[in-house]
């Protein structure tokens, strides 16, 4: 999954189109969210908008559960450390 920018802290899922040949692979989604739990998002599939006929490729519909907490950025950012410092392994 990529990151999607989302407004507002009370949004339970964000909706994301794709490009049907850069879908994402849900079964592995659904692997890491049996093993890792609350820590990954629930991916779902919704639908396309347009079809092959236009001569253009559809875009695929899937709706993703919001992981409540802080992203990574916000953590290094928060905790003024570099990725690669010792601090950060601590």
């Amino acid at each position: 999954m990529t990151p999607v920018v989302a407004q507002g802290p009370n949004h339970e899922y964000m909706v994301q189109f794709r490009l049907r040949s850069l879908r994402p692979k849900i079964e592995i989604a659904n692997i890491a969210s049996n093993v890792y739990r609350s820590l990954v998002p629930s991916v779902s599939y919704h639908g396309q908008i347009g079809d092959d006929a236009s001569g253009k490729e559809p875009l695929s519909v899937y709706m993703i559960s919001r992981v409540k907490g802080i992203s990574h950025l916000d953590f290094i950012l928060t905790c003024n450390l570099l990725e690669n410092s010792p601090e950060y392994f601590t």
